[in-house]
């Protein structure tokens, strides 16, 4: 299977202030509609507002995080991998994961703005096994993992995503967190996914104002 074919870079996006992303709550895995009923801030719904939304179901990664001194306690994907499943809630509220069904499914877009760090992308077509045949055991998931490996090795080019534009991808795309601090300060990633299988079931945590006050830092929360 080929992977890395389908990423593009789309809208470019104003940033909101430092101040409005110190003040935003995390949300994560709700839908467009769940977080706005939430009672978000009209900034946070102005900048969704702008996305491409393909008018299926769709979940929401949205992450303040605090680059001010090192990097934040929400931030991961400093490995080379695609986004190929999600953690969404059962009935109970324990998490569950539930993974594409084939590589179109998921039509993923993600943006960031202010400081901190950014987002590689693989150029170089790679010739991989189909990742998704391998989630169900961990010893197949270490084969496929194995092959990614063996093709790093190989010479490859890749494509930084500037701060302020869209990245539009599929679950065949290599990516990863650069993990660099490029600049201080605070970031606002949001990570949105289309898709018709998931209902959004949403959880929203402290803002980074509201972590400086004293509330905790939640757990579980990537």
């Amino acid at each position: 299977m080929l992977y890395n074919t389908g990423h593009r870079f789309t809208n470019i996006i104003e940033p909101p202030s430092q101040e409005d992303i110190y003040n935003c709550k995390y949300y994560f895995g709700g839908s467009y509609q769940q977080v706005k009923n939430s009672g978000a801030p009209k900034f946070l719904m102005d900048l969704l507002d702008q996305f491409p939304f393909d008018g299926r179901n769709n979940f929401l990664q949205i992450r303040p995080q605090d680059f001010r001194k090192s990097l934040p306690y929400n931030v991961d994907g400093m490995h080379w991998h695609t986004d190929y499943g999600v953690r969404l809630l059962d009935e109970n509220g324990n998490q569950k994961k539930m993974y594409a069904k084939d590589h179109n499914e998921f039509h993923v877009m993600t943006i960031s703005w202010g400081a901190g760090c950014l987002t590689d992308f693989i150029k170089t077509p790679m010739e991989l096994p189909d990742n998704l045949q391998h989630t169900d055991t961990k010893e197949k998931w270490e084969i496929w993992n194995n092959a990614l490996l063996d093709k790093l090795k190989e010479p490859f080019d890749s494509v930084k995503s500037p701060m302020n534009q869209m990245s539009e991808y599929t679950s065949r795309d290599l990516h990863r967190n650069d993990g660099t601090i490029h600049s201080n300060g605070f970031r606002l990633l949001i990570i949105a996914t289309d898709c018709d299988r998931v209902e959004g079931s949403p959880r929203v945590w402290p803002s980074i104002r509201e972590i400086d006050n004293g509330a905790s830092i939640p757990n579980n929360v990537r």
